[in-house]
């Protein structure tokens, strides 16, 4: 079956929305380790001890790490989606 303009247009677009996700997690990722010590103060002035601030906020890290891997593990998929159906509708644009 032949690769369409239209499928290579979705595939491009899916990879393009995939990379933005992944490039607005990883900035979230860096505000979030930049207010690592605002988000504890945070914790601790609302009662929190110290340690129970930190353990708040390694799972709030945590949690930002696996959709960060989330986010570029779709990156990476999409990206070589479209670059596996840009390859085939390349090979058959020579062809004809």
């Amino acid at each position: 079956m032949k690769v369409t303009q239209e499928q290579l247009t979705l595939s491009k677009t899916m990879w393009e929305q995939a990379r933005d996700r992944a490039a607005l997690t990883t900035a979230a990722m860096g505000h979030l380790t930049q207010s690592r010590k605002d988000l504890v103060d945070s914790l601790i002035n609302l009662g929190e001890s110290h340690q129970k601030a930190f353990q708040e906020f390694q799972k709030y890290l945590d949690a930002h790490w696996e959709e960060l891997q989330k986010a570029t593990d779709e990156m990476n998929k999409m990206s070589e989606e479209y670059g596996r159906i840009y390859k085939k509708y390349k090979a058959e644009q020579n062809n004809t």
